[in-house]
């Protein structure tokens, strides 16, 4: 990976504008990304132009400003896309119209077409989150991260590492957290920002938690369109909560199924803690991580035989830890 860092940093000398895009329904780590890299670029290279594409991130709204770039601003553009594993999921409308594209994630590689669609890749699976990736960018080049950098990467880290409990979690990862640290970011306020509930949410999380069902190691919670649209959820709010289901006794695999309208397509947010269940996603139409990943059904009818293919994960693994 060295040899990556050393190259996008040959890329950023020789380019005048470089433009940070990431996916749709944006993450921390993915819109901590964006904001730490461009933050770093501002500090390093002051005679770089460095701009955000793409829509607001609901999360940090009152933090930064994104918005949408004209197809203008591309032209003989650095661009590079983070934390985005295909074509799809790009949340910008004319990424494709840079001098020179770089996909910047830390997705497993599945077989699709629209998994490479960059000049140059800087990929690596091992990674807890793309935040650490660009931490370690920094390093890797001597380059300075601000407060304000670390203070956007810290958070991308601790979201997409399960606040340091994923099995991904290694002494890299600590390793970037120390770095960032020593930045003296105020991690009490980070936390407090994006942990602290008010009472109406935490009385709306015992709708998930009555709707837990479980058969077999793999617990579920359905939520049809009536459903969604009686208690106004939103999808980000429904992905989120995903991980009410972690570390329940009975559940090896878990997963939310949702279905926002009528005639939509049932998207599914699966996780596990020892399974591959990278695997079973692919099978229908999603992927992602090894035990964080998405997939889509087209009818519910699908749900069954999508269950028992994650029980026969776990027969199939015999418990076995996955090493990442």
């Amino acid at each position: 990976m060295k040899k990556n860092y050393q190259k996008l940093n040959e890329l950023i000398q020789k380019a005048n504008r470089i433009i940070c895009v990431r996916h749709i329904n944006c993450d921390l780590d993915a819109c901590g990304s964006v904001v730490g890299f461009s933050q770093i670029i501002k500090d390093n290279f002051a005679n770089k132009e460095v701009l955000i594409d793409g829509s607001p991130c609901l999360t940090l709204k009152n933090l930064i400003n994104i918005s949408s770039l004209e197809q203008n601003y591309f032209k003989n553009a650095l661009v590079v896309v983070f934390d985005t594993s295909n074509i799809e999921r790009i949340d910008s409308n004319f990424w494709d119209h840079g001098k020179t594209i770089v996909k910047f994630d830390h997705h497993l590689k599945f077989d699709s077409k629209s998994y490479d669609y960059a000049d140059f890749n800087i990929i690596d699976s091992s990674a807890v989150a793309t935040t650490q990736m660009i931490t370690e960018f920094a390093l890797v080049n001597n380059l300075k991260i601000s407060k304000q950098a670390a203070k956007f990467l810290f958070m991308g880290l601790i979201s997409d590492s399960g606040r340091f409990l994923f099995s991904k979690v290694n002494s890299k990862t600590f390793l970037c957290a120390y770095n960032l640290l020593k930045t003296k970011i105020n991690i009490q306020n980070i936390y407090k920002f994006l942990y602290t509930k008010n009472l109406s949410y935490l009385k709306l999380r015992t709708i998930f938690i009555n709707k837990i069902k479980h058969q077999e190691g793999v617990g579920y919670i359905i939520l049809k369109p009536r459903i969604i649209s009686f208690y106004n959820l939103k999808e980000k709010l429904i992905k989120d909560e995903v991980n009410i289901m972690a570390n329940i006794k009975e559940i090896k695999i878990w997963f939310i199924a949702y279905q926002m309208s009528k005639n939509s397509k049932i998207k599914i947010s699966l996780r596990s803690n020892f399974y591959n269940i990278n695997d079973v996603a692919k099978k229908f139409d999603g992927g992602g991580h090894k035990t964080a990943c998405g997939a889509i059904l087209n009818k519910w009818k699908q749900l069954p035989f999508f269950i028992f293919s994650l029980q026969k994960c776990i027969k199939k693994n015999n418990f076995i830890v996955i090493k990442n």
